[in-house]
Formats: C-alpha cells, sequence, structure tokens
C-alpha cells in the first residue's frame, strides 16, 4: 500500500505525497501527489512502479552520518533547515520516465527541509 511520504504547507498550497511502501520502506518512485489550495485538489501527480524484483546479493548500506556531508556538494540547499531524515528506495529518472521499461532502486537517504524541499543521497557505499 501506499504511506504519506510527507507534507508540506505554505501561505497558499498544501502538498500531499504518498509513496509506495515495501519491506518497511519507501519507494519514492512510485508516488501520489496532491497539491491542495482554498478550492480543493488542483493538480494529482501520479507515477506507479509495477512491479518490484529483488536482487540476491547483499548491499551494505551506511548511515545518515555518513551520508549528510555529501549535502555540501548542493549549494540551493545553504541556510536550509532539515527537518527529516529517512531511508528510502529511490532512483534518477532521466527526461523519458514516461517510457522506462526498467529500472534499479537503491537505498537512498531522503533529506526533507522545511521548504518541502528534498534531496537525495546514496545510501550504499
Amino acid at each position: 500500500g501506499y504511506i504519506e511520504g510527507y507534507r508540506h504547507t505554505s501561505e497558499n498550497e498544501c502538498i500531499y505525497v504518498y509513496t509506495r511502501k515495501y519491506n518497511d520502506y519507501s519507494i519514492d518512485n512510485s508516488y501520489m501527489k496532491f497539491f491542495v489550495d482554498n478550492e480543493g485538489i488542483y493538480k494529482f501527480e501520479m507515477q506507479r512502479i509495477i512491479s518490484v524484483d529483488e536482487i540476491p546479493e547483499k548491499i551494505r548500506t551506511i548511515y545518515a552520518i555518513e551520508a549528510l556531508p555529501r549535502i555540501l556538494t548542493y549549494p540551493e540547499i545553504k541556510n536550509k533547515e532539515i527537518i527529516k531524515i529517512e531511508m528510502t528506495y529511490y532512483s534518477v529518472e532521466d527526461e523519458n520516465w514516461q517510457n522506462i521499461e526498467r529500472i534499479n532502486s537503491d537505498p537512498t537517504w531522503k533529506i526533507i527541509f522545511s521548504d518541502g524541499t528534498q534531496i537525495h543521497l546514496s545510501g550504499i557505499e
């Protein structure tokens, strides 16, 4: 099923994001986004992963404290407040995401900031 991934509220709108849950982690590339203002839902986005095939090899994940120094490579997050850090499955998609037939999603640390923006940092060695 889907779980609430996060919500961001500003003066004029609220964004609710629900992500698919798999093995107690969310899959950030499988989501539903609701954009709501004073008049109701004005926009909806959905991307769905149809199936998940696990790989048999074990992957060593790193702790969030090991991944966090990587955020220094993102100048756009300067002076932003981190409100949440969580492990998710995620993969970077190219411009042709509508035509993806197969993709690997790796354990990733999702950093959520108080303004609703997010970045994903690799969670594997």
